[in-house]
């Protein structure tokens, strides 16, 4: 949530809604993105993530922070998420070099679950195995 965004709508001769960012949010996005109301053009040109252009490394800093975030978060996210989010949760943190201590504090947490869990550590250890 970011309590300073604002959404426009512009109606001149390229039609587009604007959501600009005040950088107040979890995510650190910041900026203006553009949407077209008729063509579905999504244009993240002046989009800053953490400071840095979206163009040029931004786009990376903020997967790197939602990433950081999840891991960090992972008990409430799982427990809040529905089964369909929760299935994507475990892909993504089976997809995180990082994500096997999540993973490992999820089995703990959530024994009920423990199916798709350890299928998604068993995903992660074998595409990050113990050097």
């Amino acid at each position: 949530m970011d309590p300073e965004s604002r959404l426009t709508l512009t109606w001149s001769k390229q039609k587009t809604w604007n959501l600009h960012l005040s950088g107040l949010n979890d995510c650190g996005l910041s900026g203006t993105i553009r949407l077209g109301v008729f063509d579905g053009n999504v244009d993240v040109a002046d989009l800053l993530s953490s400071g840095l252009a979206w163009s040029k490394g931004g786009r990376q800093a903020y997967i790197q922070l939602l990433a950081n975030q999840l891991r960090t978060n992972v008990g409430p996210r799982f427990r809040e998420a529905t089964p369909d989010q929760r299935i994507l949760l475990l892909k993504r943190l089976s997809e995180d070099p990082q994500g096997g201590q999540a993973l490992e504090k999820l089995g703990a947490l959530f024994p009920s679950e423990a199916k798709d869990i350890n299928q998604a550590h068993r995903r992660w250890r074998s595409r990050f195995p113990a050097e």
